[in-house]
């Protein structure tokens, strides 16, 4: 059996586009500094209707070559052409958009390279040209403008020597690049392109939103519109990676300064760090209804172009290991295994970001979890088995059961049931008023690991029928919108724990699942842990 090389994976990946009248032009290697080759960009062109389609390619560690390019973690991308860079490192470094310009550009006997697309900039691992001086040949559009602000931008911090081609004295036509003006000018030679008119740019990425935003003779139209705020917008989400889980929520995965974060596209945390994003870049405000116009549309990528991933609240396993999310600024994890336990900035797991989710105690190395006692009201003879059900709270993999903690008045249920949410899974509030209906069963769960509720004095049989369910997993279903009759199914398992005076449980299945502790009434010889609420 011959062995699949990437030209011929490539041709099968676009087997239908070519079928469909395309012709595949190119294979754009991408390599790192020892000429490895990363991952490809593969160039489609269609000669009748003009149109192109760049795809990107990679072969994982199986051999299998995939239509994606590799997960690079927090790290960016190669520029292309790399090896030239570090072969030639006294020569000036020239930068197009777009592979087909270095290609074309490399034959005059200079050094080129580029990120790809115009909007590929940001992501791109320009540190290599870091004090060399760089000359931008950009196209003659708003896209080629804003590629080369960012760019610049970027390289002006590497104390990188910066020039630009002074395309408007090549009067090239709109959209047009290093091609196009050679095609206009035949025989060109290495010392004709050495000699073309260059200008010092000034502007900063934040110049973009000033051209962009106003009536340049680039492009005709209304540029102040919410249409082209929302362009803007969507030029700064190259870095960010759209995915959806199981049951079809999408999500946004984006490095926010030193650290990874996952928050629903929905949620307003994301929202609001979209619009901090754009007011950074280009000072200026975005209106909600172009905000909403990019929300619609990223979440559209993540439901049908994004990969689906197991999302987790506050803990996950993986490969034989649990994984508990600390929740804090640096969203932090503490990865459990057999040999024991470490906190980890970067992990397989995929946690979501929760508006009420709090950080969890930081643990420490040779702690003593008797001194937990001294702080709630549990009976010693019930302690073990308090604490087996609070290290099953982070097994993901197994069934809960519930904890239920009776007692009369002044045994400090409400209390001892705070101090075990906070170190389990800290949120706001951490108690919460008995449930009215089955929704605020379900909504309490979609938002914690946790449910806690307080001073329970009653439980229906479908309150008590939801309980089971959470107990041991099971679907959750809702009608979605009364006009079409959709439903939204949630399937869900989660820990419980909750306090009451009197008898709550009356069901035998969800009796069998409960843990029922009662707690001691204090007196005055009791030893006060209320002191302790700083835990």
């Amino acid at each position: 059996m011959n062995k699949l090389t990437p030209q011929i994976a490539a041709r099968n990946f676009c087997d239908k586009k070519i079928k469909n009248g395309f012709k595949l032009i190119a294979l754009h290697e991408y390599q790192d500094i020892s000429g490895t080759i990363i991952f490809w960009r593969i160039r489609l062109k269609n000669f009748n209707t003009a149109e192109k389609i760049i795809w990107p390619m990679h072969q994982d560690r199986s051999g299998k070559f995939l239509l994606k390019e590799p997960d690079f973690n927090l790290k960016k991308k190669p520029i292309y052409r790399l090896p030239d860079i570090i072969n030639n490192p006294a020569e000036p470094i020239y930068i197009h958009e777009g592979e087909k310009c270095v290609d074309e550009f490399i034959k005059m006997g200079l050094i080129a390279t580029t990120s790809g697309g115009w909007n590929s900039a940001v992501g791109a691992d320009w540190e290599i040209l870091k004090g060399k001086k760089v000359i931008i040949w950009r196209d003659a559009d708003k896209q080629g403008l804003q590629y080369a602000i960012t760019v610049t931008d970027i390289l002006l911090k590497l104390n990188c020597e910066v020039w630009w081609i002074d395309i408007e004295k090549l009067k090239l036509p709109l959209k047009g690049d290093y091609v196009d003006w050679l095609v206009k000018n035949p025989g060109t030679s290495r010392n004709d392109i050495l000699s073309l008119p260059l200008i010092k740019p000034t502007s900063t990425k934040q110049e973009i939103g000033k051209l962009s935003l106003s009536d340049s003779n680039i492009e005709v139209g209304n540029q102040n519109s919410d249409f082209s705020k929302a362009n803007l917008l969507l030029n700064l989400i190259d870095e960010i990676e759209f995915f959806h889980d199981e049951q079809k929520q999408s999500y946004a995965m984006f490095k926010n300064i030193d650290h990874q974060e996952i928050w629903p596209i929905e949620s307003d945390e994301f929202k609001n760090w979209l619009a901090h994003q754009f007011w950074n870049t280009y000072k200026t405000s975005i209106s909600h209804t172009s905000l909403n116009d990019v929300l619609s549309i990223i979440k559209g990528k993540a439901t049908f172009e994004g990969e689906c991933h197991h999302v987790c609240m506050r803990v996950g396993n993986f490969n034989e290991k649990i994984y508990i999310n600390i929740a804090d600024k640096k969203w932090q994890a503490i990865e459990v295994s057999a040999n024991g336990w470490s906190i980890l900035n970067s992990y397989p797991v995929r946690f979501k970001g929760l508006q009420n989710m709090q950080p969890l105690p930081m643990p420490l190395e040779n702690g003593n979890v008797n001194l937990l006692w001294k702080h709630i009201n549990i009976p010693t003879s019930a302690q073990i088995l308090v604490l087996a059900w609070m290290l099953e709270c982070w097994r993901p993999h197994t069934p809960f059961p519930l904890l239920i903690l009776m007692g009369m008045q002044g045994s400090g249920k409400s209390h001892t049931q705070e101090i075990l949410r906070k170190i389990i899974d800290p949120s706001l509030p951490n108690l919460r008023n008995a449930p009215k209906n089955a929704d605020d069963i379900l909504v309490a769960a979609a938002n914690n690991l946790l449910v806690s509720y307080n001073n329970v004095s009653k439980l229906s049989i479908e309150n008590q029928d939801d309980l089971c369910c959470l107990s041991t997993g099971g679907g959750f279903a809702r009608r979605k919108f009364y006009t079409t009759g959709s439903e939204a199914v949630i399937d869900i398992k989660r820990p419980v724990i909750l306090n009451g005076i009197s008898e709550l449980i009356t069901r035998q299945d969800l009796l069998d699942r409960c843990v029922i502790i009662d707690l001691p009434t204090i007196n005055e010889k009791t030893v006060s842990f209320r002191s302790a609420r700083a835990i």
